[in-house]
Parts: structure tokens; C-alpha cells; sequence
């Protein structure tokens, strides 16, 4: 069975189409392929929907499915964006549930900004999920903390770089800046073997 979900960065124009084809039995996907255009509607471009119907031959497909609504966003988690995240590209999402597009309702913070900080800046082998949860109704509040720990981190790294004389390398922008080898996950920042994050009055 061949199926043909399209998604866009509103709900109503298509940038992306991606055709799959399930095998049976098990449901597995067999094949995938995916069209992208950078303006318009890409339902209407001829050419694509004749590669389309290609694939869809190509992989002895007699009976397909076509989901009316778009799917969402065409940008990929993890990919285009961080994981967890909204899509810097599609605002139109934010919020809007892409298989319903009901509105979302936001779960309320658990952890107050102080909390996620002192969380946030502890060692810990699993990531603190609750933590990071309430971050996001803190955004404002925690991104000022969270830049001067960058900023802090960064300095730091070229202090030691120099100490050991290793050459700072030169970014696309044309500043000297060493490299930056930290670990940096969600909030988590390493700093000489510990996680630090200030707290600003």
C-alpha cells in the first residue's frame, strides 16, 4: 500500500511531500522518498506529482492513500531543530496539534527558576526531564543566566587553550575563537568537569 502525507509550514500550503509504501505482512516500510520545494504549493508541481506516481509504480503499489490535511511542519526534529523543541521556521505549529490541530495545552511548570537552575547544574547520568519541562515556561527568565554561562564557558576554554599555546581556529565569520568541545544538552553545560549554571538576582 502506497501512502502520501504532505506537510507545510502552515496548514494549508505544501512544501513537502513524502510517499511510502508498507509491505505486508507486519506494516513495515519498504520504500520512502521525499519532495521538497522552497515556495508554493508543491501539489501542483506537475513533475513531482509525476515522480510520485514513479515511485509508486516502481514499487508495484495497486492501492494508495492520500492524507487530505497536512502533517505538520516540514522541518525534522533533531535535525532541522533540536529535539523537544518548536520549529524556529513554522510558528504556525507552535501550540496546534498537527493531527487534530486542536490547540496544546501547555502542562504548567513543576519547578520554579531557581529549582530548574540548581537541577540543571547537577552531574547526573539521565537528564533532568522535569527540570527541562519548566524551563520552557521560564524561557525568559532563564536565558539571560544561561548566555553568560556560554559566554563564561567560552572564555574559559580559550584561557586554557592558551595556557597549553594551541592555536585558536577561525570561524565563517572571521573571528579567531578556539573551538568549543563542551557538552551541551538541552541546558546541561560542562564546565571543567562540573555543571554550572549562575543565579542572577
Amino acid at each position: 500500500m502506497g501512502i502520501l502525507i504532505a506537510y507545510g509550514p502552515d496548514g494549508t500550503t505544501a512544501t513537502k511531500l513524502v510517499a511510502s509504501v508498507v509491505g505486508d505482512p507486519g506494516g513495515e516500510i519498504v520504500g520512502l522518498d521525499r519532495w521538497i520545494v522552497e515556495g508554493g504549493d508543491i501539489r501542483g508541481v506537475p513533475t513531482i506529482t509525476d515522480e510520485v506516481a514513479e515511485f509508486f509504480k516502481r514499487h508495484h503499489v495497486r492501492k494508495t492513500h492520500t492524507q487530505e490535511a497536512l502533517a505538520g511542519c516540514p522541518h525534522e526534529e533533531g535535525k532541522d531543530y533540536p529535539m523537544r523543541r518548536k520549529c524556529p521556521h513554522c510558528p504556525f505549529w507552535h501550540g496546534i496539534n498537527r493531527f487534530t490541530y486542536e490547540p496544546i495545552i501547555e502542562p504548567p511548570a513543576t519547578r520554579s527558576v531557581e529549582q530548574v537552575i540548581e537541577e540543571l547544574s547537577e552531574t547526573r547520568d539521565l537528564q533532568p526531564l522535569l527540570a527541562l519541562e519548566s524551563a520552557d515556561g521560564h524561557r525568559e527568565a532563564l536565558t539571560g543566566p544561561l548566555l553568560t554561562v556560554l559566554e563564561r564557558g567560552r572564555e574559559l576554554l580559550n584561557e586554557r587553550r592558551r595556557s597549553l599555546r594551541m592555536p585558536s581556529i577561525c570561524w565563517p565569520n572571521g573571528e579567531r575563537r578556539a573551538p568549543i568541545p563542551w557538552c551541551f544538552a538541552g541546558f546541561r553545560f560542562r564546565v571543567r568537569g562540573r555543571l554550572t549554571l549562575p543565579v542572577t538576582s
